[in-house]
């Protein structure tokens, strides 16, 4: 099967060229379900060579080392600490929204709203 001539917005997904998401950006997750915390300060700092990227995620006092790609204005970033967190983002310019699902490795887990501002 093959799509031809699949629809966007009219942004560079389009073409299939990486959004550009080098840098630091601020913000917030939050909505962590059952953990007791509405929110957490988080940062984002990010490198970026084509489609893939990689950098540090600060959310609370946790900093961890991230990698993944972009596609389009989809990023895609994992990393690890007492669990693994995805973050599934939408860039749009100067902002990047989405997911954050934390798993812990004991099996369980959340998934958290993300809103992100580039510094």
């Amino acid at each position: 099967m093959s799509f031809v001539g699949c629809g966007g917005d009219g942004g560079s997904s389009d073409s299939g060229t990486p959004a550009n998401v080098a840098g630091t950006w601020s913000g917030t997750t939050g909505g962590f379900g059952t953990s007791g915390h509405d929110s957490y300060s988080a940062t984002l700092t990010l490198t970026q060579d084509g489609a893939a990227v990689t950098g540090t995620y600060t959310i609370g006092l946790s900093v961890l080392s991230v990698t993944g790609v972009v596609d389009g204005d989809n990023v895609v970033l994992t990393g690890s600490d007492t669990a693994v967190r995805t973050l599934d983002l939408t860039a749009n310019d100067n902002t990047m929204s989405g997911t954050e699902v934390y798993a812990y490795m004991t099996g369980g887990g959340f998934q958290a709203t993300v809103s992100l501002t580039r510094q």
